[in-house]
């Protein structure tokens, strides 16, 4: 798997990767910190925003699918799934 730094175009733009799931998940929360409603973001923001959301979905669903991943941890995953 390639590291994170890759996988990031030279403007900074984030790119879908399972190496880029921290950095997407530090993305969101720095988007979001001091955000009161999704409305009060800007239309690129939350364009921004769902990208990175579908991306960390995806993953989700890669990791709940690896043959090392517990029952219990698929479930825990799945339940996580409607929140991204």
């Amino acid at each position: 798997m390639p590291s994170p730094d890759t996988n990031t175009a030279a403007n900074g733009e984030f790119h879908c990767h399972p190496a880029n799931t921290i950095n997407a998940l530090d993305r969101v929360k720095t988007m979001l910190t001091g955000v009161e409603n999704y409305e009060s973001l800007k239309p690129e923001q939350r364009g921004q925003l769902r990208r990175i959301m579908l991306c960390i979905s995806d993953t989700t669903d890669k990791v709940a699918k690896l043959p090392d991943v517990s029952a219990d941890d698929q479930r825990l995953l799945k339940k996580l799934k409607p929140i991204c």
